[in-house]
C-alpha cells in the first residue's frame, strides 16, 4: 500500500491527538504547539516522531492517566511524542531547558492557546552549559553504540539512524551559542558548525544522508570514526575561553 504524504501524516496525527488533548483538559490547555522535524519540514517517515508539546495549569494526575488511557493508539499509530508541562514547569525551568525552548520558540507551530515561549528569559551561561553537556552526552552515546552494535551491521544503521534524529536541532543549540546564522535547511546548518568550529562538513552530511536512507560511498568505520573526532573537537571549543 502506498505510503501516505507525510503532509497530511503530520495533519491527521495533529487533529485525532489534539481532540483528546481538549477532551480531557479543556479549559486547562493553555498552549498546546508542534515542534521538531514535522514543523520545520526535516520530517522522515518510520524514522521521525512527532512532537507536541501541551502547557496546562492546572496539571492534574488523574487527567495525565486519563490522557494516556484515551490516546494510546493514536501515538502509537502517529509514533507521536507527547511533553506535557505546568504552566509553572515552563516559568521556572529555562535555566535548565534553555536548548529546548529556544528549539521550540523557533521552529514550533501554534496549535491551541497563547505562545508562552516567547516570554521566557534565555541566559547565555545556562545555553553554553547545556549545550556542553549534550555534546559530550551524543559523544558518550556514540561510543556505546560502536561498541555495543557495530558488529551487527544493520542493526547499527538502524540505531545510527534514530541516533541522527536528533542531532539537528543539537546543532542548532551549538549555533545559537555562537551567535551565528543558522540557515534555513540542515546543509546550511551543518555548514555553518563545520566552518566555525573548523571541522569536517563530510561526516555530518553523510550522517544526513544515513538518515534520509541514502546508502554512503565508503567506508561506515571511516564515517564514524571522524564524526567521534568532530563531536570531540566541538566540545573541547565550547568548553575553551570563547564561550564562557
Amino acid at each position: 500500500m502506498k505510503s501516505k504524504d507525510p503532509e497530511v501524516f503530520i495533519t491527521e496525527a495533529i487533529e485525532a491527538y489534539m481532540g483528546i488533548v481538549q477532551t480531557v483538559y479543556a479549559d486547562s490547555l493553555k498552549m498546546a504547539a508542534l515542534y521538531g522535524s514535522a514543523a520545520t519540514g526535516t520530517y522522515v517517515p518510520s524514522v521521525s516522531d512527532i512532537n507536541l508539546l501541551c502547557v496546562v495549569d492546572p496539571a492534574s494526575p488523574r487527567r495525565l492517566f486519563d490522557l494516556g488511557e484515551r490516546s494510546r493508539k493514536v501515538t502509537r499509530k502517529y509514533r507521536i511524542t507527547p511533553h506535557i508541562l505546568s504552566l509553572k514547569e515552563l516559568e521556572t525551568s529555562s535555566d535548565v531547558f534553555p536548548v529546548e525552548y529556544l528549539e521550540i520558540g523557533e521552529t514550533m507551530e501554534l496549535l491551541h492557546g497563547t505562545d508562552l515561549i516567547s516570554s521566557l528569559e534565555i541566559d547565555r551561561k545556562n545555553l553554553r552549559h547545556q549545550v556542553e553537556a549534550m555534546v559530550r552526552g551524543e559523544i558518550n552515546s556514540l561510543r556505546q553504540l560502536i561498541i555495543t552494535s557495530f558488529s551487527r551491521q544493520k542493526l547499527f544503521a538502524l540505531e545510527l539512524r534514530e541516533w541522527a534524529g536528533r542531532q539537528s536541532a543539537l546543532f542548532r543549540g551549538v549555533l545559537r551559542l555562537t551567535g551565528r546564522e543558522q540557515g534555513i535547511s540542515r546543509h546550511d546548518i551543518i555548514e555553518h558548525l563545520a566552518e566555525t568550529f573548523e571541522i569536517p562538513q563530510r561526516p555530518l552530511l553523510e550522517l544526513e544522508d544515513m538518515r534520509e536512507g541514502v546508502k554512503l560511498s565508503r567506508d561506515l568505520q571511516e564515517v564514524v570514526s571522524e564524526l567521534l573526532l568532530a563531536y570531540i573537537a566541538v566540545a573541547e571549543k565550547i568548553d575553551g575561553p570563547e564561550y564562557r
